[in-house]
């Protein structure tokens, strides 16, 4: 989605609250589980269900609603349009749009935002740095609580936003730091354009490797193909990196030997989710996995064919393989007894160039960018990154690879003891 059409979109979109619903006439859009979840509160509070629930499929368990398909056809007549979905509310206006009436709104109760939702407004002098997730509830027990603490035991304050919210320009430019996370997809667009528009600097956090869940990284530029790393040469990279890459890749190699052998002779194939940014953003296969499935057999007429799906597609079982097999063994087994590995993005292919396999990247990532420096790419990300658990943080690493103000954590690193001063 370009940034031009999710603004236009979000000018359309409204933010209500849930018991504001009550007694209106209104047309619910979507029947995954936000919108089910939203429904289960809706009649747990005794709110007006909706008048009529648009849906791809009809959905048994709910008879006494009134459920319409949504088809190229369809048009919505009702005044209120409530959007269903925690994660593409921008993408849901813009397909919405042209079949509703001009006077129609698009309301968003903010389902997700509401456990973390800030009103306040800082003064200049305040310390808050501002942390903006689509799923703070998870990401930020996952990935930052230590950080976090370590934030407030500075005296820092650390206020949560869900990207969509309305937070004012003085809000924004009181903040010390601005923390976002991920930041690629639709939703982050308007926010993002309107830090850029105020000049204020954005740090980007995502989720580190080897393995993901014990890692996090922040960078100033953005993630995955957006990130500083991308746009590096690498020349920065010294001796000692590449030292704790070799002694990585020793631990990381122990940890995934099996003397199973899952088979021999092939090529493995991991697949990612339709719906992935890397995936939809980064790669020629818009159109799903089904197209990059035939783009690989046809490649590969010959060979034994390993394909993995994503354990969270929802469409995997309706992919169809002309000689390809379809494997549901350990991810880090299937690679390491692979002779290449083929992909599009995933970070499976990371992991792979850590157990020095082949790998061949459709997708524009990091690891395509450079391709012909993988060692040193894989000792940069390394060095980057900080443990989920870590309690003291450098402050050099953090002045290199975010805005994030060191006086924000100062106390906390005098404290520990910090190597930076």
């Amino acid at each position: 989605m370009l940034a031009s059409e999710a603004i236009a979109a979000n000018q359309k979109r409204v933010i209500r609250k849930m018991s504001e619903l009550d007694m209106q006439d209104y047309c619910l859009v979507g029947d995954g589980a936000y919108a089910k979840d939203l429904l289960a509160q809706i009649s747990k509070l005794n709110i007006s269900l909706p008048t009529i629930w648009w849906v791809s499929s009809i959905q048994a368990d709910y008879p006494h609603i009134e459920q319409h398909i949504e088809d190229q056809q369809s048009l919505i007549e009702l005044p209120i349009v409530v959007l269903g979905t925690g994660h593409f509310q921008l993408e849901m206006i813009h397909r919405l749009a042209p079949k509703t009436e001009v006077t129609a709104t698009f309301w968003d109760v903010m389902l997700c935002a509401s456990e973390h939702s800030s009103r306040a407004e800082l003064r200049p002098s305040d310390n808050t740095l501002l942390y903006i997730d689509l799923y703070a509830s998870i990401n930020r027990p996952a990935y930052l609580q230590h950080f976090f603490s370590a934030l407030e035991d500075s005296g820092t304050q650390v206020n949560i936003h869900h990207p969509l919210q309305n937070l004012s320009d003085s809000y924004l430019q009181s903040a010390k730091s601005v923390v976002v996370w991920n930041g690629s997809t639709s939703a982050f667009l308007p926010i993002i354009e309107k830090l850029k528009a105020l000049k204020i600097v954005v740090t980007f956090a995502e989720c580190g490797f080897f393995p993901q869940h014990q890692y996090f990284y922040f960078d100033r530029l953005g993630v995955n193909n957006n990130s500083q790393l991308y746009f590096d040469d690498l020349s920065w990279v010294n001796e000692p990196m590449m030292q704790d890459l070799k002694q990585r890749r020793k631990q990381f190699l122990l940890a995934n030997q099996d003397n199973t052998r899952v088979g021999a002779g092939y090529i493995f194939i991991p697949l990612q989710v339709p719906s992935d940014s890397n995936v939809l953003n980064h790669s020629q296969f818009t159109q799903g996995m089904q197209p990059f499935i035939d783009f690989i057999e046809a490649q590969y007429s010959k060979q034994n064919l390993v394909f993995k799906p994503h354990p969270k597609d929802r469409l995997s079982h309706t992919y169809r393989y002309s000689h390809g097999k379809v494997s549901s063994e350990d991810t880090m087994q299937l690679c390491a007894h692979a002779d290449i590995v083929h992909g599009i993005n995933s970070s499976v292919l990371y992991e792979a160039a850590l157990l020095d396999k082949k790998v061949i990247v459709e997708g524009d990532c990091l690891l395509k960018k450079h391709i012909s420096q993988v060692d040193r790419l894989l000792a940069a990300m390394c060095y980057r990154q900080f443990t989920v658990t870590d309690t003291y943080f450098d402050l050099g690493k953090l002045q290199a690879f975010s805005f994030i103000s060191p006086s924000l954590l100062s106390k906390n690193n005098k404290k520990q003891g910090s190597v930076s001063e």
